[in-house]
């Protein structure tokens, strides 16, 4: 049995991944019993991580979304996940698409998702976008502030 931190943020990686996810089938994927998995849900409610239960045919967990007044959850993704990200944040910033509030946003995406990489997969994430988004980071003039507001629309 994998210890209760663990197991709760495994649980999270899961609701994240399976929306609507039975107990069984939870439990199942965990290695614990359907008990167990409903005490880790009301642990992740205490976090302030909101998690619905409904019974019934089409019954099971999820994370609500849109829930006010909580806290954001925790994300989590994997090596290959954080990968694709770091893609699409370099890509933006080669397009010249990171300007002003975005270009902050997307060199801080970018610093922490780096920070969370293993030094191989970082290199070949860094080697992808060499081979993929040839050149230097756009130069190119922000766009006039009505695009902006139209692309942020």
């Amino acid at each position: 049995m994998s210890p209760p931190t663990g197991r709760v943020l495994a649980l999270l990686e899961l609701l994240q991944t399976r929306p609507g996810a039975t107990a069984t089938e939870l439990a199942g994927r965990l290695s614990v019993d359907e008990r167990t998995v409903r005490r880790d849900a009301a642990h992740l409610c205490g976090l302030g991580i909101p998690v619905r239960a409904q019974r019934g045919r089409r019954g099971g967990f999820r994370l609500m979304p849109g829930a006010r007044d909580y806290r954001l959850a925790p994300l989590m993704l994997t090596a290959p996940e954080v990968a694709a990200v770091l893609l699409g944040l370099a890509a933006v910033t080669r397009a010249g698409l990171g300007f002003g509030a975005l270009g902050a946003a997307t060199a801080s995406a970018g610093a922490k998702a780096s920070q969370v990489l293993p030094e191989h997969l970082l290199a070949r994430v860094d080697a992808m976008i060499a081979d993929l988004l040839p050149g230097e980071p756009s130069g190119s003039p922000a766009p006039a502030a009505g695009l902006a507001a139209e692309l942020a629309a």
